[in-house]
């Protein structure tokens, strides 16, 4: 019913309605240092989260709590189709958990948890796991399913792959921001010299999303002429290794002009909903780069600096 979805559209308005946005988020990389952007972001909804002295790490990890933070008020308000909706975009923040639950038995510091509340599917149980084999079990009783390993690379790229299909085929109007993000994802791979292994969970899983004309022997430069048009748009054929962060950026703004196409008109319905949480992870996006930026005194060239424009 569409009025289930009223209040839920309203909220999902006035939380985008609020984002930084693009030009405040270049003046904010022109910063000439991360604390003189912090102090501009005190009037923002960021500035819950953010503290004045905080390294260019924590302070993007408290953008990301925000993010995850207005993502959780949205699927409080939605219906229980909307909450499932914004649960499975939000699923980024528990592999980010797991992965970094992983990284302790790696011997590197511990970082607190994202606060998953009613997101959570393997958390809880990973949370208590000491081993990676314990991980790999709780996952495998999950949603997520068996990574195929217990190491973090493996386990790190599983959620990533087996994520792009969930948002896929549970939010249908996000499906073709997760084609355009298998896409680059398995660019990534690739240039990385980690291409799925034919017949594994991660090949089946892309194939699901972007089809099967690719092979584990496809080369980066080949990848837009075997991908369909949703998977391909982001790259381009001369992206190479080093420059896949211009495809990330393309991945983006096209995922930000997609949502404000969504969002176009008074609809109340899970469009609405899918538009906010799209607009309000971009706009996250641009602010950490931006903070990257003024941590490096606001100096970068202009490439670079048009990643947040």
């Amino acid at each position: 019913m569409i009025g289930d979805w009223t209040a839920a559209s309203v909220r999902a308005r006035g939380l985008a309605a609020r984002r930084v946005g693009a030009a405040a988020c270049r003046t904010l990389a022109h910063s000439g240092s991360l604390s003189e952007a912090l102090a501009a972001l005190t009037h923002t909804p960021y500035n819950h989260d953010l503290r004045t002295g905080m390294n260019v790490a924590a302070a993007e990890r408290a953008v990301s709590s925000t993010l995850l933070w207005h993502l959780r008020v949205l699927a409080g308000w939605a219906p229980s189709r909307g909450h499932d909706r914004v649960r499975v975009l939000a699923a980024a923040f528990e592999i980010a958990n797991i992965v970094g639950k992983l990284a302790q038995f790696d011997g590197r510091p511990e970082v607190a948890p994202y606060e998953l509340g009613a997101f959570a599917a393997a958390w809880p149980p990973v949370s208590r796991a000491s081993s990676g084999e314990e991980v790999r079990t709780a996952l495998t009783a999950s949603v997520w399913g068996d990574p195929g390993g217990t190491d973090m690379p493996t386990i790190g790229a599983a959620l990533t792959v087996a994520w792009v299909r969930r948002v896929a085929f549970g939010v249908p109007e996000a499906a073709n921001w997760a084609k355009m993000f298998g896409g680059l994802l398995l660019a990534r791979m690739i240039a990385a010299g980690t291409p799925p292994v034919a017949g594994s969970a991660n090949d089946r899983n892309l194939r699901m999303v972007i089809g099967g004309r690719w092979t584990p022997t496809t080369k980066l430069a080949d990848l837009t002429a075997v991908l369909s048009k949703s998977a391909s748009r982001a790259l381009d054929a001369g992206d190479v290794a080093a420059s896949l962060w211009r495809a990330e950026a393309r991945a983006w703004k096209l995922l930000e002009k997609d949502a404000l196409r969504l969002q176009r008109g008074w609809n109340p319905g899970p469009q609405a909903v899918v538009a906010a949480a799209g607009l309000l992870a971009v706009d996250a996006w641009r602010v950490r780069a931006a903070l990257e930026l003024a941590a490096r005194g606001g100096r970068a060239a202009d490439e670079v600096l048009d990643v947040v424009a």
